[in-house]
Parts: structure tokens; sequence; C-alpha cells
């Protein structure tokens, strides 16, 4: 579920000219754990409000996504941001033609964001409790934690014979959610997300299964299982194609 590259555990994190795929994992656990990622590089900017799209062209931006999946975005001067939208179901990130692509909003204003190089990247913890001056504890629980519990407790959640064998079973890619076998004895990736999970995500079930195939025998089957309270209907179609499972499960309960 970690990607690779990027120290999850970390309460700051900065990479330097990140591959895409390692800055979209790194947004997609930073969204997870209540962290902000900054992104600086050169991108261009789309908007679309109430049906008018507007291009921004390509420029140097330093790009905010913030936990509760909203995005702002600023140039290198000016006091106001150049564009900023809301949260909504989080936002959408994916690799698309070997580029970082962004996408966020609600409502009547959304926003895409594409990079044509991530030069750096931050990721940390910011937020306060009120009154106390001290950070806030925003990940603890978290409710991706919830989520794997839940699915450790009641495995069938997966699917009917699913045995959950191990957590954060560690592979050349990092370490699975949840590793296990299914009714057959063939074995399982289980990647978990506690927000709507969007094309990022496929990838880095992709990785997990990839690399475990690796460290199983040549011929071993293995399975991924891609488990969030949403999808998008881009990842959906993307982990149908790539033979992979989908459940839904709110962090609700």
């Amino acid at each position: 579920m970690r990607d690779a590259g990027v120290d999850a555990a970390e309460d700051v994190t900065v990479v330097e000219r990140p591959t895409p795929g390692v800055a979209a994992d790194a947004i997609e656990v930073g969204i997870e754990r209540g962290r902000v990622v900054t992104l600086v590089g050169r991108c261009v900017v789309r908007t679309d409000q109430d049906g008018a799209v507007e291009d921004a062209g390509h420029g140097d931006r330093h790009v905010f996504v913030k936990p509760d999946g909203s995005l702002v975005v600023h140039a290198g001067s000016g006091v106001e941001p150049l564009h900023r939208v809301g949260g909504g179901d989080g936002p959408d990130v994916a690799v698309v033609d070997g580029r970082l692509r962004i996408g966020g909003g609600e409502g009547h204003k959304r926003a895409r964001i594409e990079f044509e190089r991530v030069e750096l990247l931050a990721r940390f913890r910011l937020g306060e409790s009120p009154g106390s001056g001290r950070p806030a504890q925003v990940d603890a629980p978290t409710g991706h934690e919830s989520l794997r519990q839940r699915l450790l407790e009641s495995p069938d959640i997966v699917e009917p014979g699913f045995r959950a064998l191990s957590t954060e079973r560690e592979t050349a890619a990092g370490p699975i959610d949840v590793f296990g076998r299914d009714a057959e004895g063939r074995a399982v990736v289980v990647e978990v997300k506690a927000h709507r999970a969007g094309p990022a995500a496929v990838g880095q079930l992709d990785r997990y299964v990839e690399a475990l195939g690796r460290d199983l025998h040549a011929d071993a089957e293995v399975r991924g299982v891609l488990v969030a309270p949403s999808a998008t209907e881009r990842t959906r179609t993307l982990l149908a194609e790539r033979g992979h499972a989908f459940r839904a499960l709110s962090t609700g309960g």
C-alpha cells in the first residue's frame, strides 16, 4: 500500500524530481494519512466553471493538495492563488502518457492539472488542535486502518473464502496492505483506500501484484483486489481491464 520511493511513515518527506508514478503514490498516501502534499513544477491548468473551459497555458506552478482533496494553485508572484477548487469526492490522481495528472473540484467548478515535470514534492502534517498549540493527530486512528481492521475481522468482505495471512507484507514495490489466499488457494493482494479511489490506486495495485509474483514461485497466480468507499468510473474500467476486483466498503461501517 505504501508508495515506492517515498517513506509514508515520515512526518515530513521531500523528494526532488520524483517520477510521475512516485508523485501519484505520494499524493494518494498523503490524503489517506491526513498530510498536505505540495508540488512545484511545470504544468498546465485547465478549469471548467459552469461549462466554460479555460486553459491557463503552461507555466511553473506551486500546487497544494490538501487532505480534504481541495486543490490550490499558485504562480511565482501575487498574493492570491491562480486557481482553487473544493475537495468534492477527493482528487483523481493518475499517470497518463507518462505525465502526472490531478483533477478535482465539485459542483460548478472543477480543475485539471497536468505536469510536464515535477521538480519538487513535499508531504507533511499540517494542523493544530484548537487551543492546544500542538499538532493535531490527524491520522490516529485513520480511516485506512479502520477499514483494514474490518477486513481482518471479516475477511469474507473481500470475497467468500478469502483468508487474510498478513499485513504490511514487504515487496520490492513496498508493503502490501493485506496479503491472503482465496478459496482456491491463489495469492491475493488487497489494496485499501479510505477515500474515493482514482486511477493511481490501480497503478499501485499493479505494482504490488507484479512484485509479489516475482517473490513467489514462477507459476504462482496472483490476484488483486481494491477496497475503497467508492471508485471513479475510469478506475473501475482499469481494474476490469487488468483483471483486478473492486469491493466497496464505507468507512462508516
